[in-house]
């Protein structure tokens, strides 16, 4: 697995949900790969990533809500993902962490899917 955390300082309010889902949305129409789901090859070991291109199909990005309580927080959840494998599902799961004055968005997704620094560029 692979996780990239994007900290957000100075939040004393929420992150409103629909807002956050819309942008989510936005994000999955620019990004192939966020549409994509880890398949498992019939008669082999084989994986391959399969674009959904028909939106009233495809899966969502699972997001999971949950209260920031200090700076290790995340490792709870990377405890929990790591050890998980996606197959036929989304590919990326986000976690929101939300605390008073620091939140926290954890992209976490099957290192099929990429390396560590080539998830960056979804940010850009």
């Amino acid at each position: 697995k692979v996780m990239v955390v994007l900290k957000m300082f100075g939040r004393e309010k929420k992150i409103p949900r629909e807002s956050f889902k819309r942008a989510l949305r936005a994000l999955q129409k620019r990004h192939p790969v966020l549409r994509s789901i880890l398949r498992k090859e019939t008669d082999s070991d084989s994986f391959f990533f399969e674009e959904q291109l028909d939106a009233s199909t495809r899966h969502e990005v699972p997001v999971f809500w949950s209260d920031r309580r200090d700076n290790s927080s995340y490792l709870e959840i990377w405890q929990r993902e790591c050890p998980k494998f996606s197959v036929d599902k989304s590919a990326v799961a986000l976690h929101v962490l939300e605390g008073n004055g620091v939140s926290e968005v954890l992209f976490v997704m099957d290192h099929f899917f990429c390396d560590g620094l080539s998830v960056v560029n979804l940010f850009k």
